[in-house]
């Protein structure tokens, strides 16, 4: 666990001086959005984003088989000035014995991409600091709680590259869904997976983990610019970032960079684990999560999207430490929001 800094500028601040780059822009889009690969989950009764870039104004077309190759859905877009398609599949229901789909994406001038054993379920976002980027390999008892999950091949991790940008992107430099199994879950995200697994062992449904997470980050990297610049506490300074390096800490980077290049994939929930790092200021905090919440509800276009907040554990870190006060700050906004669970 990362300890919590002691500065009165965390906020504003890098913590760690490694500089990460942003993502290249003169890179070409991909023909699909990285994060449409075989074994991924689509969230049930719900349409579905799927989109990618190709040349302007060619049609895209995306088809749905079930397990037994039958065509269920067939479904059109034509590309925009910029390049990007996007088109919705579904919505689907539970399938029994959550058999997979498969998917095939095509257009004129491309090699047609095909998705296979993809799930119909639920999908969580799963992001923060130290505590969610924490891998299953890393808790006290891995070899054992690794060597299980080769009873939850349903359960699926999709890692959000880490990196970092002064401005918005559309687009992350890779990552494929992954199964649960003893060779792949040690890289999983550790709350991530053993929440999806008490789900998926209380419920039988397919859960996908979209993992964006980094460790020692403070709520500000992951925040929305637009809101964090409202914050009377920050000067206009901390925005004026044209001549700056991105770090992991730079002010709405993560955002920039590990979020809403998601957006506007459908998930069913949020599973939000911070707060280390802003542990200085937590009245600060206070104004920051339900800000974060709210723009992130908007980026992904579902006004109700859950939030699940972890709160920090009843530790003492450190002689002094302002951890009840931040615990308080997230039970405060837990308490004033229907749509968020502590």
């Amino acid at each position: 666990m990362n300890r919590p800094a002691r500065f009165p500028l965390l906020g504003i601040l890098p913590l760690l001086p490694r500089c990460f780059g942003a993502l290249n822009a003169a890179a070409g889009n991909p023909f699909v959005h990285p994060l449409f690969t075989s074994h991924m989950v689509l969230q049930r009764d719900a349409d579905d984003p799927v989109w990618g870039w190709t040349t302007p104004g060619v049609t895209v077309t995306v088809k749905v088989f079930d397990q037994n190759a039958a065509l269920l859905q067939t479904e059109t877009a034509v590309a925009d000035s910029n390049g990007r398609w996007q088109t919705t599949v579904g919505p689907f229901g539970l399938v029994p014995n959550n058999a997979p789909y498969s998917l095939t994406i095509s257009a004129p001038g491309q090699t047609t991409v095909t998705l296979t054993d993809v799930l119909i379920g639920d999908g969580w976002l799963c992001s923060g600091q130290s505590n969610m980027d924490w891998s299953v390999s890393g808790v006290y008892n891995a070899t054992a709680e690794i060597a299980d999950s080769v009873n939850y091949p349903n359960v699926r991790c999709f890692t959000v590259p880490q990196v970092t940008s002064l401005t918005a992107q559309s687009n992350i430099s890779g990552g494929s869904w992954i199964v649960s199994a003893p060779a792949t879950t040690g890289g999983f995200t550790a709350v991530g997976y053993f929440m999806a697994r008490e789900i998926y062992k209380q419920q039988g449904i397919p859960i996908g983990i979209l993992r964006s997470s980094w460790g020692g980050t403070i709520i500000e990297a992951w925040s929305d610019p637009a809101f964090v610049a409202g914050i009377a506490d920050f000067t206009q300074e901390v925005f004026d970032q044209s001549m700056q390096t991105p770090y992991n800490n730079t002010v709405s980077g993560l955002y920039q960079a590990m979020i809403n290049p998601l957006a506007p994939f459908r998930i069913k929930a949020v599973n939000w684990y911070q707060g280390e790092f802003n542990a200085g200021v937590p009245e600060q905090y206070g104004r920051i999560l339900p800000g974060l919440m709210s723009s992130w509800r908007a980026l992904f276009g579902q006004p109700h999207l859950p939030f699940v907040i972890v709160q920090l554990p009843n530790a003492d870190p450190a002689e002094g430490s302002n951890w009840a006060e931040l615990r308080e700050a997230q039970a405060k906004t837990v308490a004033n929001d229907p749509d968020s669970r502590l």
